[in-house]
């Protein structure tokens, strides 16, 4: 985000999330979800890694 300003510049939190699950999701290979439950309540994304 630092080195691109003017990707990010003028997108909501919904937009960037989606960003943020896009590069997280083809790095790991695992589920990687927003807005998601979990034992300690909603998290705004949760990647699942050995569980």
């Amino acid at each position: 985000m630092e080195e691109y300003p003017n990707i990010y510049r003028n997108k909501n939190e919904e937009t960037i999330r989606y960003y943020f699950l896009l590069i997280l999701s083809l790095n790991f290979k695992v589920p990687v979800t927003a807005e998601e439950f979990n034992i300690n309540g909603k998290t705004d994304i949760l990647l699942k890694y050995n569980n």
